[in-house]
């Protein structure tokens, strides 16, 4: 009969191996990038509410002077993802894609080029990572469903109104232009018309003046330059000191939008 000290020799190396392989099957890239898979055409990315650090790494000082440096977090835009996408789950029994960025933004900045974004090579095998679960999210849904939609999700305590749209100058929404026609992307079942009727000042509706909000050159890597895209994205700036602050005006701002965007992805994607 094999003794305590013989089997513990024997199962230690096996435990070892174990330990190791799951070691080695997460890398430091997976750690930062944050990936739920989707079963509809809809896409929600949130690069910039990240809270980790990455050890040994400085922070980014932008030694080349690029303009529109960036290091501030977009608060709670990863929980308004992971709560819209149990919305749709709920009410669709489909759920979207989320790709979430959990680096701290001092660190990386994917909604940038690599070379604005990032400072170190570690850094930059993250913001490849999670450019790689973008194309794969995306991938997936045009060989499923032939069309999507990405919203690049952000707040900011600057804009006066509560939600701004960006969608590079249309370029990021041609594929929905040329299926559906101009209107589909600000007309009487879009996301911003929506808001608008729920009470939420959006710029050019119910009387809010236009004005010029994000550019909406989102990921151009996955949308506008690639000429035969099928996937739309639009930027979206959330006023974080009306609706992001707190956990009721998050748990309200995360239903309406979450309404409006389904009322939308119903219309022009499912």
């Amino acid at each position: 009969m094999p003794t305590t000290g013989n089997m513990t020799r024997k199962i230690a190396p096996i435990l070892f191996f174990y330990l190791a392989s799951a070691l080695a099957a997460e890398t430091p890239a997976d750690k930062y990038v944050e990936y739920l898979p989707g079963t509809m055409p809809l896409i929600l990315e949130v690069p910039h509410d990240g809270t980790e650090s990455y050890p040994g790494v400085a922070e980014r000082t932008n030694p080349k002077g690029f303009p529109a440096f960036r290091k501030g977090r977009d608060t709670n835009t990863a929980e308004l993802a992971r709560r819209m996408q149990a919305f749709f789950q709920e009410k669709t029994g489909k759920k979207p894609y989320v790709v979430i960025m959990k680096l701290a933004r001092k660190y990386i900045d994917v909604n940038r080029e690599e070379e604005r974004g990032v400072e170190n090579e570690k850094v930059a095998q993250v913001y490849r990572h999670y450019y790689a679960k973008l194309h794969e999210a995306k991938n997936d849904a045009i060989q499923r469903f032939g069309k999507g939609l990405m919203l690049n999700i952000h707040n900011s305590t600057t804009w006066q109104h509560d939600v701004y749209f960006g969608s590079g100058g249309m370029k990021a929404v041609k594929p929905l232009i040329q299926r559906a026609g101009f209107n589909a992307y600000g007309g009487e079942f879009s996301i911003q018309q929506a808001l608008a009727d729920k009470g939420y000042e959006i710029p050019g509706y119910k009387n809010i003046p236009q004005e010029q909000g994000p550019t909406g050159n989102v990921n151009r890597a996955l949308t506008w330059v690639d000429k035969d895209s099928k996937l739309d994205a639009i930027e979206i700036e959330i006023n974080s000191k009306k609706h992001m602050e707190t956990p009721e005006n998050l748990e309200k701002f995360a239903q309406d939008f979450s309404e409006a965007v389904l009322k939308f992805v119903q219309r022009y994607y499912l």
